[in-house]
């Protein structure tokens, strides 16, 4: 089983910017929270879009323009599970990613879990690609 390597971090909504509660910073503090957030944040996150770590996250945005079709499908879970094991942050076996086409749309379904960090249960995060506008949302 692996370890987390988690602390106290600054909680961020669905699109990214930093969570507030009331006037202050709201932050994560169990171990769920923070793999959910970071899997999210992977998803969501283009090249470049950090200074030190240019080749971070799933770079959906690449694939804007695409035509949708099976290779695209299989092109953005490469994409995801790329961004989510690169650095070892979780194993292949970890992630399961369903997907299905919907005209130019592509649903996908991630599915992080089984015994992982300690966290029995399994996390589940839905999202929609669109091969005009990108990914639309993210969330469980």
């Amino acid at each position: 089983m692996q370890k987390l390597e988690s602390d106290t971090d600054i909680e961020f909504d669905r699109y990214g910017d930093i969570s507030f509660l009331g006037n202050d910073i709201s932050f994560l503090f169990t171990d769920k929270d923070y793999l959910y957030q970071n899997v999210v944040d992977r998803i969501i996150t283009n090249f470049n879009d950090y200074f030190l770590y240019p080749d971070y996250g799933a770079n959906l945005s690449f694939f804007i323009g695409s035509t949708t079709n099976a290779a695209l499908e299989q092109d953005i879970i490469r994409s995801i599970k790329k961004s989510l094991t690169i650095d070892n942050f979780l194993t292949p076996e970890s992630i399961d990613i369903a997907t299905m086409i919907d005209f130019d749309s592509i649903l996908i379904k991630i599915q992080i879990g089984g015994d992982i960090f300690g966290i029995s249960e399994r996390i589940i995060i839905n999202s929609v690609f669109n091969t005009s506008s990108g990914l639309f949302y993210v969330t469980n």
